[in-house]
């Protein structure tokens, strides 16, 4: 009878570990089903047993083998060695060794019983990041291997096409809100990459104000009072002045607003039709019930 119990124990790459055990096998059993565990649920591996030669020789060694092929397409070859010895008179079998052959290219050792997973692609979650205004979130890279698909937890670069908008450590995935809008991340490793589209929203406003709380132009001349509208949220303050609604009370036709090319200002002419006095700009937000006011005087 032949028999031997863990075989070896192994972690992987990932981190995963394998505890191969197997009962006794007489020699001419023709099959055998032995279960491996891999932190997850048990993979039946599928053994057949070929009994070489049922007796040996003084001074010989003969081998017998068996093959194990993996539901998933790992195998590996089993090889035992038995050789002559005298006990008491009497010829014993035994076993001397037995090698785990590996049916990839690792060669002969337990850590590499399964061949290492090959990366094909590369998926970032969430697959849409949406990420508050000075808050964070984790990103994770997900891989699809060719033996299915696990997080990535190491050896993953990460970047972001707006860095201003949103920032990611290069090397943890975490991410942070700097500025509302999107920004492309991307996630490398292996010589592969995947892509993500990430939105940075303003939420929790505490407050909302205008600033500076007056400006002065003089009608008909082209001058020009610039107003910004500044949200506080997550206790930062952040320029939502392109997203704000404008408006003058008591509202007069010659007295136009327009957004500064860089979306920071709200700036107001007033041409010779306008009746020179005190004017009130006001300024609503979503999400804010907050309506600030500024003066605004021409003269």
């Amino acid at each position: 009878m032949f028999s031997f119990q863990k075989i070896c124990h192994r972690r992987d790459a990932e981190g995963a570990e394998e505890t191969f055990e197997r009962q006794p096998l007489l020699p001419g059993t023709p099959k055998k089903t032995v279960q491996v565990q891999d932190r997850g649920p048990f993979l039946n591996i599928r053994e057949c047993f070929e009994h070489v030669a049922s007796s040996v020789g003084e001074g010989t060694t003969q081998a017998m083998h068996y093959w194990g092929a993996g539901e998933d397409g790992r195998s590996a070859k089993m090889t035992y060695l038995r050789q002559f010895s005298m006990f008491t008179g009497r010829k014993l079998p035994l076993t001397l060794a037995f090698a785990v052959l590996v049916a990839l290219a690792f060669g002969v050792s337990c850590r590499g019983f399964f061949p290492k997973p090959v990366l094909q692609s590369i998926t970032i979650q969430p697959p849409s990041p949406q990420v508050a205004f000075n808050q964070t979130m984790n990103l994770q890279a997900w891989g699809v291997y060719d033996t299915g698909r696990s997080q990535i937890t190491s050896g993953v670069a990460w970047t972001s096409g707006s860095p201003n908008v949103l920032s990611v450590d290069p090397s943890s995935g975490l991410a942070k809100g700097l500025a509302l809008g999107s920004a492309t991340v991307t996630a490398s490793a292996q010589g592969l990459s995947g892509t993500a589209s990430a939105t940075v929203f303003l939420t929790d406003i505490t407050a909302l104000a205008i600033s500076p709380t007056s400006g002065s132009v003089t009608h008909g001349n082209g001058t020009i009072a610039d107003f910004s509208a500044l949200a506080t949220a997550n206790n930062a303050q952040i320029n939502v002045t392109s997203g704000a609604s404008w408006s003058v009370s008591p509202s007069s036709t010659g007295i136009t607003a327009s957004l500064s090319s860089d979306g920071t200002l709200e700036e107001y002419t007033a041409d010779d039709t306008v009746t020179p006095g005190t004017y009130t700009v006001s300024v609503t937000y979503p999400g804010t019930n907050i309506v600030p006011t500024a003066t605004l005087t021409v003269n």
